[in-house]
């Protein structure tokens, strides 16, 4: 299942909402809901503003999954929250392609230059 799905399931179930309920909320069929939560579609841009609107989350939140543990040095829990889809890929590539090491640590530390060496600890783990 899609961190969509999990994290729009989670949000139907707080409001103890059935998926029609939801779809007649978010102006959709209850066949698109279904789709969305069992199979792995995602809605639309116009779609997630609105399911995001219903529920007060942002887009983000509803997008997003909870990244990789990483150890801290600040707390027992990380401060980084990666999209899972991303970090699936990325430890993919780092695997897959040793040769580009270099260049995957550099989109790293333009995207993370605080966590830059967290994550090159973590992603060099066996």
């Amino acid at each position: 299942m899609s961190d969509f799905a999990d994290n729009f399931r989670t949000l139907i179930d707080r409001r103890g909402w059935t998926q029609q309920q939801a779809a007649d909320a978010i102006r959709v069929s209850q066949a698109n809901v279904s789709r969305w939560l069992s199979q792995g579609h995602e809605p639309s841009a116009d779609v997630l503003m609105r399911i995001a609107a219903v529920f007060h989350v942002s887009v983000d939140k509803l997008l997003r999954g909870p990244g990789p543990s990483l150890p801290s040095k600040r707390s027992a829990t990380s401060t980084i929250v990666w999209p899972a889809r991303w970090f699936r890929q990325l430890r993919s590539h780092w695997n897959k392609y040793p040769r580009e090491h270099h260049r995957i640590e550099t989109g790293i530390e333009l995207a993370w230059p605080n966590q830059k060496e967290e994550i090159m600890k973590w992603l060099n783990q066996k």
